[in-house]
């Protein structure tokens, strides 16, 4: 009987657990950051609310991301300079897939869900395969 590799599998494991952890980070950093606009609101404004709640769910995102999602062990500057460029990327083709779907006569929440979907994986691929990959 021929030896068969298991790392393709491990490896398919991996991912899929990184996967996991990557979205329970974006459900908590949602949470933290709606309850944060939700609460700032009434004191500082929407605009302002919404800036405080999004500056916090990208610095939660950040963190909780770096270490365990993807137990990134590396320099802190250039993983913050790396995931600042993934971010603006994820959230330039969110808006391109929000705006070209409602362009093509989709309802606004099929749009966002494209959008979302876009932005979570550009996110996903740079900070797994970019800023935050195993030496």
């Amino acid at each position: 009987m021929q030896h068969l590799d298991a790392t393709p599998v491990k490896a398919r494991k991996a991912v899929y657990h990184e996967g996991l952890r990557f979205a329970a980070v974006g459900v908590v950093n949602t949470t933290v950051s709606f309850i944060i606009i939700l609460s700032a609101k009434p004191w500082i404004g929407i605009l302002a609310a919404n800036a405080l709640g999004y500056a916090c769910g990208i610095a939660i995102s950040f963190l909780l991301n770096r270490r365990w999602t993807f137990g990134h062990t590396g320099g802190t500057r250039a993983a913050i300079i790396g995931f600042s460029i993934v971010t603006a990327v994820a959230f330039v083709s969110n808006l391109v897939v929000i705006s070209s779907f409602q362009r093509a006569g989709f309802t606004y929440l099929v749009a966002q869900l494209a959008g979302s979907f876009s932005y979570t994986a550009i996110s996903f691929v740079g900070l797994k395969f970019g800023v935050f990959r195993k030496s």
